[in-house]
């Protein structure tokens, strides 16, 4: 019995791949993970492949399970079943994959069944295999004979396993078949994708050659629904170092046309690409072929001749990238606005001159948030301000508003009024309005001396005339005397206020064209510039001014006295001659100078003063004095004695820079002897 087992057991371990660990397993009472139990496959059946690759998008989705796959496996029949033992031990690790729908394939053998035959494919987990899922496709007639391949021994062990333990993974649902065909070497197909916008690339696939697209494309009206589909399919079996056909069949199952439809095709690089149609400029591992347009429920198709240099998987993927439009007719409108203004054209200053202003919409659309801007001129008066900012809401198309400007005019001359209206999308429209505001015109003339010499008198003559259009009643005159004047008269009743220093005429009613003239007089009372302002006005405010400057200058006036201490005067006494020099002038006398002459036979003993002298002869001549002010005076004694006897005359000289021409001044003294 035991040598019988042995004996089994070395049979099974010498067709499965881990004939050495079977062996030690057995012997040492250990259990060997199910993957080591799998039997090496037989010549002539499809082959197994791996989805290894991840740069790609799955076949399939797949249904994962705990429990084991019923692949041709013949742990169970030696150890018995594992399943819950391991989900104890691991339970976090996942067993097994069983594939969610059944793939349709052909029978390996070059015949024509009637009926496609559907290939089971069941993944197996190896948990040393780094999560890499293992699929091993077996067609229905074979693993129905696999039975018939299994030893004696084998064939005994099974019979007595339990019905339920036969199948390990769950019946798969059936869905829509896919046409590909897998003899040796199986195509991986990514399931195709519905895109209704323009796709963008991967970063990992290579950047498409440019398409040129007629930017004239016949769009249809609605909601547009295209739903391309990619699909690889294989009408022969594909061998190691054989030229291989494969078709790219692309459709558009949708209810509208897939603009721009462009395919990325990517292959192995153990795949040499033989040609393709429609023809490439290079055949390489990515390709790109722009469809075009493809309308809904047709169908373009890509022939593939390629020879693989490997057995096993052959990945190829493709991507579909298009885009859909859709037209539709819409109405657009326009708003517009226009703008105008009305008013009176002529008004007379001080009336009412309000102005309308229209906002009308002639387009066929809504103009929104109208606004309206208004700027007053100088001489038009609002309530609110020189400029009005009015809200006017919308505008339904041809709908108008009008606003009501309340204006009053206040001087005259002609006033323009700017308006402008905007509204939402850059909306804008100005217009204006010039009205003429009649008012009277007053002019304010003064006639008076531009120089006058302190303490004299100057007259002055003002006049006001109307050279308006229409009369003005309340005309009145004033005139403002400067501080170097003093009022002394005027004429036409004209009333002073001495603390405001107003001298006020009223006129009365001017008729256009007339005037009025007065007259005022005063006298000049300080040295220096004086403005003499005048105005004029009348009723409505019609106001106008004028102005004059007058000058006060002063004059200096130098008088010298001279007297003799001693009159009559002994020969050889001394006597003395006091000569005083006043400035009885209203300016300052400057470069003063003062000069003697002795008589004959009188001799100088000593002069005083306020400045040094010499003599030169019969002549004292004393140094200039700078400035005498006004109403000063300077004194100077002369020391003299008298040798003869008789009337002597003596002289003094004064000059100034305002009269450089000497004025002279004599004394008489009578100098006598003794008579014996």
């Amino acid at each position: 019995m035991r040598s019988g087992l042995l004996t089994r057991l070395s049979e099974f371990a010498c067709r499965t791949q881990s004939t050495n660990w079977i062996l030690a397993a057995a012997i040492s009472g250990t259990t060997l993970a199910p993957v080591g139990a799998q039997e090496i496959q037989p010549a002539g059946t499809p082959e197994k492949f791996e989805s290894e690759d991840q740069r790609f998008l799955a076949i399939e989705r797949y249904q994962r399970t705990s429990q084991p796959a019923p692949i041709k496996n013949y742990y169970q029949e030696l150890f018995g079943n594992q399943t819950e033992a391991s989900a104890a031990t691991a339970p976090n690790k996942l067993q097994s994959a069983a594939l969610l729908r059944p793939i349709e394939t052909e029978p390996t053998e070059p015949t024509e069944p009637k009926n496609p035959v559907v290939l089971t494919a069941q993944y197996e987990y190896a948990p040393t295999s780094g999560q890499v899922f293992t699929v091993t496709p077996v067609s229905a007639t074979q693993e129905a004979d696999s039975y018939d391949d299994l030893p004696a021994w084998a064939k005994t062990a099974k019979a007595s396993l339990k019905p339920q333990e036969k199948s390990a993974s769950p019946a798969a649902t059936p869905v829509k078949a896919m046409n590909v065909s897998m003899p040796t070497a199986t195509l991986k197909i990514d399931t195709p994708v519905r895109i209704d916008t323009p796709v963008v690339t991967p970063q990992s696939a290579p950047a498409a050659p440019e398409v040129s697209v007629n930017p004239a494309i016949e769009v249809a009206a609605g909601p547009q629904n295209p739903n391309v589909k990619v699909e690889w399919t294989s009408k022969e079996g594909i061998n190691v170092g054989q030229e291989s056909s494969c078709e790219l069949i692309v459709s558009n199952s949708g209810s509208s046309t897939a603009y721009n439809v462009e395919v990325d095709a990517r292959f192995p690089a153990d795949v040499q690409l033989i040609s393709t149609n429609p023809a490439q400029e290079e055949l390489v591992p990515d390709l790109t072929w722009s469809l075009g347009n493809i309308p809904a429920g047709e169908t373009r198709s890509i022939q593939v001749v390629l020879v693989p240099t490997h057995r096993g998987a052959l990945n190829a993927t493709a991507e579909v990238h298009f885009t859909a439009a859709a037209q539709s007719g819409f109405v657009v409108r326009e708003p517009l606005l226009g703008l105008s203004i009305t008013g009176p054209d002529q008004v007379m200053v001080g009336d009412p001159a309000s102005q309308s202003v229209t906002i009308t919409n002639p387009g066929n659309g809504i103009a929104k948030n109208v606004r309206l801007d208004a700027l007053i001129p100088e001489g038009l008066e609002h309530t609110r301000g020189e400029r009005l900012i009015m809200d006017v809401g919308s505008l339904n198309p041809g709908e108008s508003r009008t606003i009501r400007l309340a204006l009053s005019a206040m001087t005259g001359g002609d006033k323009v009024i700017q308006v402008s209206a905007s509204a939402e999308g850059g909306l804008l429209e100005t217009s204006s309005s010039t009205m003429k505001v009649i008012a009277p015109s007053l002019t304010a003339a003064i006639d008076g001396p531009g120089l006058r010499y302190k303490g004299r008198t100057a007259t002055y003559k003002l006049k006001v005339v109307n050279d308006g259009t229409i009369g003005t009643s309340n005309v009145r005159m004033m005139h403002k005397i400067p501080e170097g004047f003093e009022y002394i008269g005027s004429s036409r009743g004209a009333t002073y206020d001495a603390p405001t220093r107003i001298l006020s005429w009223f006129v009365g009613k001017l008729e256009a064209g007339k005037d009025a003239e007065m007259e005022v007089e005063l006298n000049a009372s300080q040295i220096g510039e004086f403005t003499h302002y005048v105005r004029a006005t009348s009723e409505h405010g019609s106001t106008t001014d004028t102005q004059v400057v007058t000058r006060v200058e002063g004059a200096s006036a130098l008088v010298m006295d001279i007297v003799d201490l001693d009159d009559p005067v002994e020969v050889g006494n001394e006597t003395a001659y006091e000569i005083k020099v006043r400035n009885e002038g209203s300016a300052a006398a400057e470069d003063i100078g003062i000069s003697c002459e002795l008589p004959e036979g009188v001799q100088l003993v000593k002069a005083s003063g306020p400045a040094e002298y010499v003599t030169e002869g019969n002549l004292i001549l004393f140094k200039p004095l700078p400035t005498i002010a006004a109403g000063e005076s300077a004194t100077y004694r002369v020391f003299v004695v008298g040798n003869v006897d008789g009337n002597l005359v003596f002289r003094a000289r004064v000059t100034s820079a305002a009269s450089p021409e000497a004025l002279t001044f004599e004394e008489l003294t009578r100098f006598y002897g003794d008579v014996r």
